[in-house]
């Protein structure tokens, strides 16, 4: 609306101009990452390594050895080593991926156990580290086993194996993350709370062996994504993305409801993105969620205030999020009505949100007028703020109309 609407009241509604802005908005839960290796099998003193502060996600990748992880065979706290790490991000305002695993350059076999059993009482090891940290944790990835922890070139890499290790691995309050969509059909048990993760994204038209058949894993992928989050890493492999154009790139990712990427693997990949003109950027600015405040009304009768969102990123929002809407006087005064806008998992890409907040009993109040309007979001569990895509305040606010 560009001009006052006098209302029955005699209040006048004004909405603002809900502009865009360009570029990506750093929130929790998504956006580049960058990974942090920590050895405790040869590291008896961890190093302390400083996060980044431009991303909001960090990898934790973590190597152990058989058994370090359990009472029997811990010698040096590891447990208690492992939730320090997690405490030192978290308390630097880091979202956090865990993986933990027994190789970290490639050797899995040489590292691994050669008895499943001991798998499994690491595996339950983890169980307690993640029921400790609770929602500190974003998602955890993997089943400890294979290179790198990503569920290839191991001796447990068969469905039997995978499904005793996941039975052990499943506390907490995070999401998990396994390797390939066939490994998750086998895995899901309808909790919602199990993802894809994939590092080898334009690796080759099948991610480099991630999908046996392309399209229905794709497709099995972007159901899967509605509930949990979907990412990785994109490799270069023999230069297959070179052939892709960019509506080809951002409809794949779209299609993945990509939610995280790493920001330093693979260098040849990132440096296609860039000279490809504007496609990092593009792509920046649509990783996970993207919240645009669309549409604000003011209801003539009941005193409500109609607000609509849209997501213009390639995935939802997956953890439970709390909006008011605040009313700054002109003294300066501020006064605070929550509203239900539902956005885990009803924001899907393109989807819009509708919610009203119910202004009567605050407009009751000896208010000096003219009162302005804005919206808030914060994540429930922590008060993390949640940012549009719209022109926002420092506290990430975003103003919304005023009343007069």
């Amino acid at each position: 609306m560009g001009i006052f609407d006098r209302l029955k009241n005699g209040i006048a509604f004004k909405a603002a101009d809900l502009k865009e802005i360009s570029g990506g908005v750093c929130n929790p839960d998504m956006g580049w990452f960058h990974l942090y290796t920590y050895d405790l099998v040869d590291e008896s003193e961890l190093p302390e390594k400083d996060p980044d502060p431009l991303n909001s996600l960090v990898l934790l990748l973590i190597k152990i050895k058989p058994l370090q992880l359990s009472e029997e065979g811990g010698t040096n706290d590891a447990h208690d080593m492992i939730l320090r790490i997690i405490d030192r991000y978290y308390s630097l305002g880091k979202d956090i991926i865990l993986r933990i695993t027994y190789d970290t350059n490639g050797h899995a076999l040489e590292n691994e156990p050669y008895d499943l059993d001991e798998v499994l009482r690491d595996a339950e090891a983890i169980n307690g580290i993640l029921e400790t940290a609770g929602e500190k944790i974003f998602i955890y990835q993997g089943l400890l086993v294979g290179n790198w922890g990503e569920m290839h070139t191991s001796r447990y890499a068969d469905s039997s194996s995978f499904s005793c290790i996941n039975e052990k691995i499943s506390g907490g309050k995070c999401y998990f993350a396994v390797r390939r969509p066939d490994i998750h059909r086998q895995l899901h048990d309808g909790s919602g709370r199990l993802g894809l993760f994939d590092d080898a994204i334009f690796g080759s038209e099948s991610d480099m062996g991630t999908y046996a058949d392309p399209d229905n894993d794709i497709l099995y992928e972007e159901k899967v994504a509605v509930q949990a989050p979907n990412g990785g890493e994109a490799v270069y492999g023999g230069g297959y993305i070179k052939n892709l154009s960019d509506d080809k790139i951002i409809s794949f990712l779209q299609r993945k409801r990509v939610t995280y990427l790493n920001n330093d693997y693979d260098p040849k990949v990132l440096n296609c993105l860039r000279e490809k003109g504007d496609l990092y950027n593009k792509i920046s600015s649509r990783l996970g969620y993207r919240l645009f405040v669309r549409d604000v009304r003011y209801m003539k009768s009941g005193n409500v205030l109609r607000i609509t969102v849209t997501n213009k990123g390639f995935a939802p929002v997956y953890r439970e999020t709390e909006s008011s809407v605040i009313l700054t006087d002109a003294d300066g005064n501020d006064y605070s009505v929550s509203m239900k806008l539902e956005l885990k998992g009803k924001v899907s890409p393109d989807d819009t949100v509708t919610a009203d907040a119910d202004l009567s009993e605050v407009l009751n109040m000896d208010m000096k007028y003219p009162v302005k309007l804005s919206l808030i979001t914060r994540r429930s569990f922590d008060g993390k703020v949640i940012r549009y895509a719209n022109i926002s305040s420092d506290d990430g606010s975003v103003f919304i109309g005023e009343l007069r």
